[in-house]
């Protein structure tokens, strides 16, 4: 006997809901409930039928008392089966408490109610303190016998736990948590089947027996053999997404299956951290949808979205779709649009073409030289859109004997036409509204003192204050 599951610290398993609950009425009664079983193998050592000297369990006055008599070293190794005698209807809501204590500290301890998942919680009690155990509310299911399994799989030789004044009672359903809207932050693009883990009856692992496909957004699971226990047919799902235990999340999906499918497991995120790991029953063609919001975080890499179907039969076919997950209180990350210049320029009516002259910090825009970068003329008007890349540039437009001013730098998308001529002979650059053409600022030419740019026989020459005469490269003209 083996009850396989992965390690999980949880608060409370409710369908989207908190566990907080009004006591109502007491349903447990002490000379109702009795040690059903237990099962013991240190190490895995025994095999299926275990190790009935490793440990023992005994039920009296009111008390449950556990002692662990060879060390154990994994989850499961140490099973204690206790019949509370209390029976489960599934329409209602229950709260399972208890008190322990231990004369030496154990940590993973695993609680759970029968084979389903409905309550899976891991516990410490430390030998200085105890524990005072309250599951909050949990949504009943139909059992005649709730079963509470109490799992010692990492306690030391010597060990003995002592439960007390247990209770069991019916409570109100809980209020519905307000959902807090948060950022999405699952790509499917980013998302992969991780593995699975197929073993149908425990009769060893057997890959053939489930297919999974994840595809379209979509995860589609079909099991090819009969299923008969929890965690026999798991599958997980790289979500691509990394969690931070400083943050809450909102996680949702929906499922659908082609049979009847109970005690479906889903779980976030791995072995080793767990945010929540809940149960579900699955009916044919009826769309479930699993929501789970102001999910406390983890620290985790690249979570895991495990789905088992442990209970599936064969020809069962399971797809999981509109999966989401949301970060609660982080801004969402915009990335800035990079916006390309664009610049347009009316031409003078005697210009028959125009050139483009183009430069920033870095340096000549275009591969061309002087006079630039030959532009067409279309109504009228002549435009150029840089490089995304080119965040600021100033212009001078020409006609190869003419030209414009030197254009201030510019940052984004501008429009221009010439104004009058200057001293200098280069035309003023008019910025005008691009919508509606009206003037809006006019770079004229350099004042005495500084440096300019001038054609002369065709050819560009940079005048410096002093009236001595540059090219492009640098080396002066005479």
């Amino acid at each position: 006997m083996k009850t396989f599951s992965r390690f999980c610290a949880i608060v409370a398993l409710v369908f989207g809901f908190t566990a907080v609950a009004t006591a109502q009425t007491e349903l447990f009664d002490a000379s109702k409930a009795s040690i059903t079983s237990t099962w013991f193998n240190p190490g895995w050592a025994a095999g299926d039928a275990g190790d009935p000297e490793a440990g023992n369990a005994t039920w009296a006055d009111g008390k449950l008392t556990i002692n662990i008599l060879k060390s154990m070293n994994q989850q499961w190794q140490a099973q204690v089966f206790f019949g509370t005698g209390v029976a489960f209807e599934a329409d209602k809501y229950y709260e399972v408490t208890f008190k322990a204590t231990t004369n030496k500290n154990v940590g993973g301890i695993t609680l759970k109610i029968d084979d389903m998942l409905y309550l899976d919680q891991s516990v410490e009690v430390k030998a200085d303190g105890g524990l005072e155990f309250k599951s909050g509310a949990l949504k009943g299911v139909a059992v005649e016998n709730a079963v509470l399994i109490f799992d010692l799989g990492w306690a030391g030789e010597g060990t003995e736990l002592v439960c007390s004044e247990f209770s069991v009672q019916e409570v109100a359903e809980p209020e519905p948590e307000p959902v807090v809207e948060g950022t999405e932050i699952f790509d499917a693009a980013k998302a992969s089947i991780l593995k699975t883990y197929v073993n149908p009856g425990w009769g060893g692992v057997n890959s053939d027996a489930l297919t999974a496909e994840w595809a379209d957004s979509k995860l589609t699971v079909k099991l090819n053999a009969n299923f008969n226990g929890q965690w026999q047919a798991q599958v997980f799902l790289s979500t691509g997404v990394d969690f931070s235990a400083e943050k809450q999340y909102n996680v949702s999906f929906t499922l659908l299956a082609n049979k009847d499918c109970g005690g479906v497991t889903l779980k976030l995120v791995d072995a080793d951290a767990c945010m929540f790991a809940e149960n579900a029953d699955l009916k044919a063609n009826e769309e479930y949808k699993f929501e789970k919001n102001s999910v406390q975080g983890v620290d985790a890499t690249n979570g895991e979205l495990i789905f088992d179907f442990g209970w599936g039969a064969e020809g069962t076919e399971i797809v999981i779709s509109n999966i989401s997950i949301e970060v609660i209180g982080d801004e969402p990350i915009v990335e800035p649009i990079e916006e390309a210049i664009t610049v347009t320029f009316t031409v003078p009516e005697d210009w028959e073409n125009v050139n483009l002259w183009a430069w920033n910090d870095e340096g000549n825009i275009f591969e061309e030289g002087w006079p630039g970068h030959a532009l067409e003329i279309v109504d009228g008007k002549v435009s150029y859109t840089f490089d995304a890349t080119v965040e600021s540039v100033q212009v001078i437009f020409n006609n190869g004997t003419v030209q414009t001013v030197d254009g201030a730098a510019i940052t984004e998308s501008t429009c221009y036409e010439v104004g009058e001529v200057q001293d200098n002979g280069q035309y003023a650059l008019v910025v005008v509204d691009c919508e509606e053409e009206t003037a809006v600022t006019t770079i004229k030419a350099m004042g005495k003192g500084e440096v300019k740019k001038m054609i002369i026989d065709g050819q560009l020459h940079i005048v410096m204050p002093d009236g001595r005469h540059f090219n492009l490269l640098g080396a002066e003209i005479q």
